[in-house]
């Protein structure tokens, strides 16, 4: 039988350790929920974020548009290019801010100003990227602007849900660490990521006919 006393402070000692546990959760519980939450910001290159860009770049590219129920060769060529071009720039930017060295000890500012910038290059690098490779091709200005605003008239709605998040996930003091912010941002960035087949389909709805005329470009 066990003794009585020896039971006794097992008892007590058990309460005052339940006790001190309990104050120093409540004491330190933001440093501790950062503790077991943190994860690297590099891991993050491995987010599904990435992989949906690979994989909408190969949807595109098993995509035939037609112009007039008949394969058109250019509509779908200048099409998959700029989605190749946007989901490329997508992954190089963000894979920047992932792999940067500080990103983990970044200020919630710093954070929410470099992915706003990383997301404003994205929009405006594939744009003037398209217009070149397309100007090289043969295609006037003209049509090459007609139809990257085209395309992004049919995103305007997203991009917007993709630029309030920004202010919405980074800012969020919920979100406690850099890792959380940009999974959490990623994770709405890869919806809208998979949204884009339906904005090129639509986009070309609204340009049919219009590339006719570059049938024998040799593109």
């Amino acid at each position: 039988m066990q003794d009585p006393i020896l039971e006794l402070l097992t008892l007590v000692i058990g309460t005052i350790s339940t006790a001190v546990i309990g104050i120093l959760m409540k004491k330190y519980k933001d440093e501790i929920f950062k503790y077991f939450v943190k994860g690297k910001v590099k891991v993050l290159v491995h987010h599904r974020f990435f992989t949906e860009c690979e994989t909408v770049k190969s949807e595109i590219g098993r995509v035939n548009f037609t112009t007039h129920e008949e394969f058109d060769k250019v509509k779908t060529k200048l099409m998959l290019k700029i989605v190749e071009l946007k989901c490329n720039a997508f992954k190089e930017e963000f894979e920047k801010i992932v792999l940067n060295k500080t990103v983990d000890n970044w200020s919630t500012e710093k954070l929410h100003q470099e992915v706003h910038k990383a997301y404003s290059a994205v929009l405006t690098g594939y744009n003037t990227e398209s217009k070149r490779i397309f100007r090289d091709w043969g295609i006037s200005e003209e049509d090459s602007r007609f139809l990257i605003e085209k395309y992004e008239t049919f995103r305007s709605s997203i991009v917007k849900i993709v630029s309030q998040s920004i202010d919405d996930v980074i800012l969020n003091t919920s979100y406690r660490n850099n890792y959380l912010k940009l999974s959490v941002f990623l994770e709405l960035a890869s919806a809208a990521v998979t949204l884009t087949p339906s904005s090129v389909l639509e986009t070309f709805k609204a340009v049919n006919g219009r590339f006719v005329k570059y049938k024998n470009l040799m593109l």
